[in-house]
């Protein structure tokens, strides 16, 4: 007290105000009032109803639509391209014509192993009628040995005896020997007829065919290219002379970081937003997660991948997509907003309600925590405001102090020197 009106002094001396005994004695009467008396806090209640519904917790991440089922397309044989049969954006079904590729070679290359083909036909035909004669002339010379094989025989029968056998072992010979021939010719006919047959569906492949049903999502060739027949290389496979894709078939690729990936499991169902399309908003399910984490600047992040529920038509690859993955829901729960909810000195948890006008503590059980709302096991029931907010309602200092220097009553003395004074009302 004695500063303030110290200080009250020398702001009147300063602004060379007349101080009476009188008016010392009423600021510090007002002073002593105001620290007896000081200005009650009011406060205001923000409450909400007790609740009932669903409460729901999620993860969100971004990614981009890539399509789950595509197909790289290229030629399987060398040669020019001589005509390109479709156009980006074009429908097409499995079997369907793509494009054409001209390669002579491949049909001499034909020609030349179909005339092998025909050579050893021919030879097996051949090796077929020696075996025939072979077998004939063999049993000629069985018939012989048994006409000539007498208990009795003489000496001309003895020679022709053995004359007939001594022919018996060369046709013997000449069979097994155009038996083998045989073997070796129809193995030569049927690796020839194999390569022909081969040659052929590669002269096939020179029409290049759609292997699913899709759309043509790029071309890469030109009539009058020359193309390797590199199908199954790696740079092919990366871009592809042709890539079909299926227009439903587009997932979102999702990026998610560990704390998150964690609790994301697949079938968990999923709200899709895009930058591209504001307003539009799907459903998809979790399809899969990959059990590998990138690491990126030492963060540790996850791909998740969502199935969508629906096609649309206005989506396309490569679109940037968020995601709110559902991770926990339970329906029919009573709920309050979780700043509501308090804890004790002993760690039990309560809420406030009015009772009177006034907070009354009110002990409550809780379940599930979620982003709009804690459960209550306990407690309450649907209906009943809890108090989620107080805001107190002070006087400012400068109100509820009349000693603040700033908002003393300043009187300024006459100049007659009578000690009459006129009072000026100054800021309270």
């Amino acid at each position: 007290m004695l500063k303030t009106v110290k200080k009250m002094l020398g702001i009147a001396a300063k602004h060379r105000i007349l101080i009476t005994a009188g008016t010392i004695i009423f600021i510090i009467g007002l002073g002593i009032y105001a620290v007896l008396n000081p200005q009650p806090a009011k406060y205001t209640y923000i409450t909400q109803p007790v609740q009932e519904g669903t409460l729901i917790n999620d993860v969100s991440g971004t990614g981009n639509l890539a399509y789950a089922q595509s197909s790289a397309v290229n030629s399987q044989v060398s040669g020019t391209v001589s005509a390109i049969n479709v156009s980006q954006g074009d429908t097409v079904t499995a079997g369907e014509s793509l494009f054409s590729i001209s390669n002579p070679s491949l049909s001499d290359t034909a020609d030349k192993l179909y005339a092998t083909y025909l050579k050893d036909k021919s030879s097996v035909s051949g090796d077929q009628t020696l075996i025939i004669q072979d077998q004939n002339n063999l049993n000629n010379d069985n018939a012989s040995i048994a006409t000539d094989q007498q208990p009795t025989a003489s000496p001309s029968q003895q020679q022709a005896l053995a004359n007939a056998q001594q022919q018996q072992a060369v046709d013997s010979r000449q069979l097994a020997t155009a038996q083998l021939a045989l073997t070796a010719d129809l193995a030569n006919e049927l690796a020839d007829w194999s390569a022909y047959s081969t040659q052929l569906t590669t002269i096939n492949e020179e029409n290049v065919v759609s292997p699913i049903n899709g759309m043509v999502a790029s071309i890469n060739v030109a009539p009058g290219q020359n193309v390797s027949g590199s199908a199954g290389g790696a740079a092919a496979a990366n871009n592809p002379e042709i890539l079909i894709v299926s227009p439903s078939s587009l997932d979102a690729s999702i990026t998610l970081n560990e704390v998150d990936a964690v609790k994301v499991q697949t079938g968990q169902t999923v709200q899709l937003s895009f930058n591209a399309i504001p307003g539009l908003s799907l459903t998809g399910t979790v399809a899969s997660i990959s059990p590998l984490g990138t690491i990126s600047q030492g963060v540790v992040t996850y791909s998740a991948t969502v199935a969508l529920s629906v096609a649309n038509p206005q989506l396309k690859s490569g679109m940037s997509v968020s995601a709110n993955i559902t991770t926990e829901a339970k329906n029919n729960v009573i709920s309050v907003p979780s700043t509501a909810i308090k804890t004790n000195s002993s760690g039990g948890q309560y809420v406030q309600i009015l009772s009177k006008g006034k907070p009354l503590n009110v002990d409550v059980q809780t379940g599930i925590v979620t982003n709009n709302g804690t459960e209550i096991t306990h407690g309450l029931s649907v209906g009943e405001a809890v108090i989620t907010q107080t805001i107190s309602s002070k006087l400012p200092k400068s109100l509820s102090s009349p000693l603040n220097g700033s908002n003393l009553l300043k009187l300024n003395g006459g100049g007659s020197g009578r000690g009459g004074a006129k009072a000026h009302a100054g800021k309270l």
